[in-house]
Formats: structure tokens, sequence, C-alpha cells
């Protein structure tokens, strides 16, 4: 959500923005002239609210962002989970609902018995009509997974994969 509150250099105005609830999430305070809010915001209702002190008044304008809500996917070789062999390449898809087109990020990590997943690979590409793909080429055997984020637009909002696609990456199995 992003608030902009235009109002002359002398009018001292708050900008809220609240919950539902009423509690305060943001706030544009304590200054005069325009004030701006910025905040990320799970779906809902929000109330935003425009004050000044006793005895204070004046003329503003309140601009409100307005960005299409997104949803990004990931998949390694169009699945969720997915088996390659020692030496092949797989293809990892980011795929933004709805078809938007702006910069994206792809980390991979791969899985380490000891410590867990730690860091193999950044991928800094762009979406084009929804969809990103990068070539991804694991260098050793062993467990992997791949995240997305579609870094959003001035027209659409940014989101992440909400989880990861798997893969994994083994010799087959000798009879």
């Amino acid at each position: 959500m992003d608030l902009s509150l235009v109002t002359g250099a002398d009018n001292a105005f708050d900008l809220q923005l609240l919950r539902q609830s009423g509690r305060l999430l943001e706030c544009g305070c304590g200054g005069a002239g325009g004030q701006n809010v910025q905040r990320r915001l799970r779906p809902g209702r929000y109330y935003i609210a425009v004050r000044t002190s006793p005895g204070n008044a004046g003329r503003y304008r309140l601009r409100r962002a307005v960005r299409t809500i997104t949803r990004t996917r990931v998949r390694i070789n169009g699945r969720s989970k997915a088996g390659a062999a020692p030496g092949s390449t797989v293809s990892i898809s980011a795929r933004i609902r709805p078809n938007v087109s702006g910069p994206v990020t792809i980390m991979v990590e791969r899985y380490d018995p000891l410590f867990g997943f730690q860091f193999a690979r950044r991928y800094r590409t762009r979406a084009s009509d929804g969809l990103a793909t990068v070539r991804f080429r694991p260098r050793a055997i062993g467990r992997y997974r791949a995240r997305a984020a579609f870094t959003g637009t001035g027209a659409a909002a940014p989101s992440e994969s909400p989880g990861s696609a798997g893969l994994i990456v083994s010799e087959p199995l000798q009879p």
C-alpha cells in the first residue's frame, strides 16, 4: 500500500493506516506538509485516517497507488518435485499470475546434512507475460530447492512463491 497525503507546507496533518480493529499499523505523523506511508499488507480491510490537532485546518489530497495483486509459483522441469542425473541441466521457472512482466529473483539452495539448506545460486531475471525461466546445472549430487520472488512494478505488487520446488540429483540405483 502506497499512500501520499499532499497538502500545503504549513498544514500539519497526520496520515494513519489502521487495521479493521482500529490498531495503528503505520503513521506519517509529526510534520508539516505532505506525508507518505508505505506498507506491505495482507489481504483484508484497512482504514486510512487523515487527522490534525484541534484548531488546525487546511486542504489536502490523498493519493493511493493501486497495484495488481500477484501470486508467484516456482517449478523445476514443470514440477514441484523433480529428479535429475548428475551433470544434467534443469529448467527452473517462475509463473506470475495474473500474467505480468517485470523483475524476478530465483534463489537455489543445496541441502547440507550438517547445516541444512545453504545458498547455491541466485538468478536475477525478468518475467515476460507472467513467465521467467532459467537454466540450472547442479554441481553435485544431493537435494536442492528453489524459491522465486516477483519484485513488483508500478502496476503490479510484489509476491513470493509460498513454498519451494525440490530437486534430487542422484545416480540411478544399481540392481
